[in-house]
């Protein structure tokens, strides 16, 4: 028995990786012999807070990683008045290149990435991005917030106390 409890325990505790990093959403656009990327995780695109934008770049064959030293981005907002960001994002020394930006509104803002070596352009490409706009409790429910985190350590808090009152019987 204090196998499976150890066993359940184990499971829970490798499986949160996997519930805070599975929701990551990827566009791609090509741009001649490159692909650019731009990733975000949808669940955290909320109005009022920093989102991740992750921006790559790929040659098309995948065959190797692109020599670039930044990625100039800008975004315009939904109704195409001025940029409201642009400045250049220098290259990750690991992981994806990325800027941490804060929606002011709702709608389909227009982000474009240029990846360049020095003031060079390799390859550069426009995005859509739709933010949607929040959302407002039901009239004819409480109106509590879905928390998948609190669930799971709900649940594993649970599971984890059944086996130890039935370790503790046994004794």
């Amino acid at each position: 028995m204090i196998k499976l409890v150890i066993s359940l325990f184990a499971l829970l505790i490798l499986a949160s990786p996997a519930w805070a990093h599975g929701t990551e959403k990827v566009l791609n656009q090509d741009s001649g012999n490159y692909t650019l990327s731009l990733s975000y995780d949808p669940f955290e695109l909320v109005l009022g807070e920093g989102v991740p934008l992750g921006f790559n770049i790929s040659p098309k064959n995948g065959t190797s990683a692109v020599d670039y030293s930044n990625a100039y981005v800008k975004i315009t907002p939904p109704k195409g008045e001025d940029f409201i960001f642009a400045a250049p994002i220098s290259k990750a020394e690991f992981g994806v290149t990325s800027v941490l930006f804060k929606f002011p509104g709702s709608g389909d803002y227009k982000i474009s990435a240029s990846f360049r070596r020095g003031t060079d352009a390799i390859a550069e490409t426009d995005f859509v991005l739709n933010v949607p706009a929040p959302k407002t409790p039901a009239s004819n429910g409480p109106g509590i917030p879905f928390n998948k985190e609190a669930l799971m350590i709900g649940l594993g808090g649970l599971i984890l106390g059944y086996g130890l009152s039935l370790v503790i019987k046994k004794k």
